[in-house]
């Protein structure tokens, strides 16, 4: 049971890293020294990597970006890129803050972290960005815009976002967002009213699963009633697989990359719904990830993570060099550097392949009973 409660927690914190949740543990200490000023030789420049390697709850996390940034330094490195050295912390943001003054005083030319939203934060109240940082976390509301500070991150916000502009751009006017229950629904919710808001002027319909109104027997009808043309599955990839099947086929089902939790191909209450995915796991056939000697796992967050990796070097030995490159065809989304340092991703749509399933008309008349009328968890 303890072995059990240690890889839950560890997939939650891997979650928290993936999609740009809050702080994840650290506890921050008063520290004002700053980095020494002093210019290091020529020969010590490097590409500082900010990971919390002594955490073992985020092991498998860091495991995976590293792997990424090495794999993508013996693929696109040369002699004109600094090499990349580890820098280790735990999850204390004191931590982070010492070893990045640390690779500043080392001679470093770019850093990639720190990882935890709440070291960000940490590090752009309190520290001296002599060199581009590059964290691997979103930025929140309390964080300051500093020079020298930038964000890369898979924010599920901003995923949803940008399927409300896509959904928009294909000519659909009426989506209706149906909420799970969990920490990230109500997440991918914001993320696409925000994103639709700026496109269309006005909020879509949001229906909360949670409420006993919205049983999956009635789903259709109240689909109806709120003249959808289009439904957005803002739910985890389980309780899409539940509902999926009593949406019917007359409208477009779209949702995030969630419901990808591994081996779409056999989702067959998933068929016929689309959702946007990084190049890595939608096109994972190309040649040229061969070449990251790559190895397909269970986990497609684990499999996130390594692509986060491999990308956050390449925009880190840019931003090293000073080459000017500011676009990147990368794994993770056709990349771009934004206004405040954010990284802008630019996903691809998938379909999940196969026909529809349809309910049997036992199905639906048993459905359609009081007692089968409870709400999705």
């Amino acid at each position: 049971m303890h072995a059990r409660n240690l890889l839950l927690r560890s997939v939650r914190l891997i979650a928290a890293v993936l999609y740009g949740a809050a702080a994840i543990t650290a506890t921050a200490a008063d520290v004002t020294a700053s980095a020494p000023k002093a210019a290091a030789p020529a020969e010590h420049s490097h590409i500082a990597l900010l990971l919390p390697t002594k955490s073992k709850s985020l092991k498998p996390a860091t495991d995976q970006i590293r792997a990424g940034v090495l794999a993508a330094e013996r693929m696109h490195g040369n002699t004109d890129i600094p090499p990349v050295r580890l820098y280790e912390t735990t999850d204390s943001e004191a931590d982070v803050l010492a070893q990045l003054q640390k690779a500043q005083a080392d001679g470093a030319r770019a850093v990639i972290g720190p990882l935890s939203k709440s070291a960000v934060n940490y590090i752009a109240d309190v520290a001296e960005l002599d060199i581009p940082v590059l964290a691997l976390n979103s930025f929140d509301g309390s964080t300051l815009q500093r020079a020298n500070l930038y964000s890369f991150n898979l924010s599920i916000e901003a995923e949803a976002a940008q399927l409300a502009r896509s959904i928009h751009e294909g000519g659909l006017t009426h989506p209706v967002l149906l909420q799970g229950s969990g920490a990230l629904p109500p997440r991918m919710v914001q993320g696409f009213i925000d994103g639709w808001m700026r496109v269309a002027g006005a909020p879509p319909a949001v229906i909360d699963l949670a409420d006993p109104v919205a049983a999956p027997a009635t789903l259709a009808a109240l689909l109806n009633d709120n003249g959808a043309d289009a439904v957005i599955l803002a739910t985890t990839g389980k309780q899409a697989r539940l509902i999926r099947p009593y949406l019917g086929n007359d409208r477009l089902v779209f949702a995030t990359s969630q419901i990808d939790t591994g081996n779409l191909k056999a989702a067959l209450d998933l068929a016929g719904i689309r959702f946007l995915d990084m190049p890595w796991l939608a096109t994972p056939e190309l040649e040229e990830y061969a070449a990251y000697q790559r190895k397909r796992m269970n986990s497609t967050d684990l499999e996130r993570l390594f692509a986060l990796g491999v990308d956050a070097w390449r925009i880190a030995a840019a931003l090293a060099t000073g080459n000017g490159e500011k676009e990147w065809q990368g794994v993770t989304g056709q990349l771009s550097i934004g206004e405040n340092g954010q990284i802008n991703r630019e996903l691809v749509l998938r379909t999940v392949p196969g026909r529809p399933l349809a309910l049997s008309p036992a199905t639906q008349k048993a459905a359609s009973e009081p007692a089968a009328a409870s709400p999705v968890q």
